[in-house]
């Protein structure tokens, strides 16, 4: 923010820049060529800015009723009324906190012979600290001839109709209050403080570019079947609405599968896992291909039974064999053994049962 100091140290500087640039062609007959630079606007700079102020009604009335003269130059002007400022030649507008450094074009100069009066106002600044207070300052040159920048009015923001709309700040009928520099310039007429004519202007300032609207996604998730066997394939869809560009990555409670599956154009995608004994959560998280437009969504968790597989069990075909012992015939009250064996049956050629093998005898006595 420019201060008033910085103003007036700022315009002679240039001018002793301006004059030494000027010798240097005289001098060695060089021409300059100017190169137009091209300049973006940054947030918050302000262009085409207008100032409505009358000082105060009391101080108009006396200068004509003394058959006094105003004379309005450098693009001040009597439209609007009461004065015209003058377009602005830069400055800058806090949208956030209401701050603001104005500098406007315009000199004013009010003349009274039979008082011997010739009060010259130039280049208003007007600076607001936040959005309820300001000041509005001008270089002057005052009926003794000295010459100075000075704050001739604080304003109240907080009165009078305020708008930010659409990059513009508008502020009509803002109270003013009498500054050092009025109490001091027009020789008395006012005190510090006291009430002057109410302020207008308008600040069209360069906006911040509007956030982006960020859409938010839902995901959603099934998964078949509900309840499985271990080995089972289980297949993982997930779907996105709105259908917009990313990926989905199928999570088993806190295990991720490898890689994550793009989205198809209807805004689904899928995937398939191999049964694993136990009870499985799966989600789907969708995280898009454009995040400052889609939000990424996570799908609620399904869950999954998967139990163990059944144990098989394959009949297998066995040959059983009786032998008595001592062999037939046998006397009657004779005591004879009775012997049972059991084998597997023999393989056929398109078996592939276990090859047969001998079994262990059962024996017993046979009773007489």
């Amino acid at each position: 923010m420019t201060n008033s100091w910085g103003r007036r140290l700022t315009r002679p500087l240039s001018a002793l820049v301006a004059l030494v640039l000027f010798a240097g062609m005289l001098v060695f007959g060089s021409a300059l060529t100017a190169t137009a630079a091209t300049t973006t606007a940054s947030t918050g700079d302000v262009s085409g800015a207008s100032l409505t102020w009358g000082i105060k009604d009391s101080w108009r009335n006396y200068v004509s009723g003394f058959g006094g003269s105003v004379a309005l130059a450098n693009g001040a002007s009597a439209s609007p009324a009461p004065y015209g400022w003058g377009g602005s030649t830069g400055g800058s507008y806090d949208e956030a906190t209401g701050a603001a450094d104005v500098i406007f074009g315009g000199a004013i100069t009010f003349t009274v012979p039979a008082h011997h009066i010739s009060i010259t106002l130039s280049h208003p600044e007007l600076t607001l600290t936040d959005a309820a207070t300001g000041n509005l300052s001008f270089d002057y040159t005052d009926s003794a001839g000295a010459s100075g920048t000075a704050v001739f009015a604080t304003l109240d923001l907080t009165t009078g109709t305020n708008s930010v709309n659409d990059g513009v700040a508008s502020f009509s009928g803002v109270a003013a209050a009498a500054g050092p520099g009025s109490a001091s310039v027009f020789g008395g007429f006012y005190t510090v403080g006291a009430a002057l004519d109410t302020v207008s202007f308008s600040l069209p300032f360069e906006a911040a570019p509007p956030a982006p609207v960020v859409v938010t996604t839902a995901t959603t998730l099934t998964a078949t079947p509900a309840a499985a066997t271990e080995g089972d394939t289980i297949t993982l869809s997930a779907s996105v609405s709105p259908a917009v560009a990313g990926s989905i990555r199928f999570v088993d409670g806190t295990d991720a599968l490898p890689s994550p599956v793009a989205v198809d154009t209807a805004g689904s995608a899928s995937a398939t896992v191999v049964a694993t004994t136990g009870t499985h959560s799966y989600t789907a998280e969708f995280t898009p291909t454009d995040t400052s437009a889609y939000s990424a969504s996570t799908s609620g968790a399904h869950v999954v039974t998967v139990t163990d597989a059944p144990v098989v069990v394959t009949p297998v075909a066995t040959v059983t064999t009786l032998a008595l012992t001592p062999a037939a015939p046998v006397l009657l009250g004779s005591a004879t053994t009775l012997t049972a064996t059991v084998v597997l049956a023999p393989a056929t050629p398109a078996s592939t049962a276990t090859p047969a093998s001998t079994g262990t005898p059962v024996t017993g006595a046979v009773p007489s």
